[in-house]
């Protein structure tokens, strides 16, 4: 070392270094100027801090690092092509710590005798678990209702109506706390005598396990046109 000359460390500063000083010699807040350049606190402290990763999309980020030269009247070509530069090192660097060493390389899996025995005892197993918890669920469920004709809000002129479903094989069925045969496949149809106005016709399907399904259908009978007579 040269006699008489003492070493001195200096710290150079970044973009946001720059875009904070600048900010506090105004004696500005980072919600003054997020008022002013409606740019959001969080995205003007991303900048402050150069954290890349907090920051959206590059041209989003350009966009609102160009608001906030505007407002600090700073120069907007210098600070966008400084940000470009820095946010293309970050990216590289985020691409860098990413990929694989070539070094490493992934373990092979080796197919053993023991590990295909494990592979397939775990299938069974997961087969046998799927299979007893439709089997409960099965059970335990209300059994499936469903109206065929007539729909809902139906119109007629008539005194009498096919109603027809179907449900699971084995269901007790009620319609209008009448029971009904029902065939092998769980089909059912029954005529119901309507009256003149609105009829409700509720259908119920009961299993074994006593769970119930029920569906309510409105019918409305009108009055037949009365015939001229001559």
């Amino acid at each position: 070392m040269i006699p008489g000359f003492k070493t001195k460390s200096i710290r150079t500063t970044t973009l946001g270094d720059r875009l904070r000083l600048a900010r506090t010699r105004k004696n500005h807040e980072l919600k003054d100027v997020e008022d002013a350049t409606k740019v959001r606190v969080r995205y003007l402290d991303a900048l402050e801090r150069d954290d890349y990763e907090s920051l959206p999309a590059q041209v989003y980020a350009i966009g609102f690092l160009q608001r906030y030269c505007d407002y600090l009247h700073l120069s907007r070509d210098k600070y966008t092509n400084e940000f470009k530069r820095m946010f293309a090192a970050w990216q590289s660097m985020q691409k860098d710590a990413l990929s694989p060493h070539s070094s490493l390389r992934e373990p092979k899996l080796i197919v053993t005798p023991p590990l295909i025995l494990a592979t397939l005892t775990g299938l069974v197993v997961t087969v046998m678990v799927s299979y007893i918890w439709f089997q409960v669920h099965r059970l335990t469920a209300p059994p499936s209702l469903e109206i065929i004709t007539p729909s809902n809000e139906t119109k007629v002129a008539i005194e009498t109506i096919q109603v027809t479903g179907k449900s699971d094989p084995g269901t007790v069925i009620e319609i209008n706390n009448q029971r009904i045969a029902q065939d092998s496949d769980g089909n059912f149809k029954e005529s119901v005598a309507l009256e003149s106005g609105v009829n409700s016709i509720t259908v119920v399907a009961t299993n074994r396990f006593q769970k119930h399904s029920s569906k309510t259908i409105q019918v409305l009978r009108t009055q037949q046109p009365t015939q001229p007579t001559t």
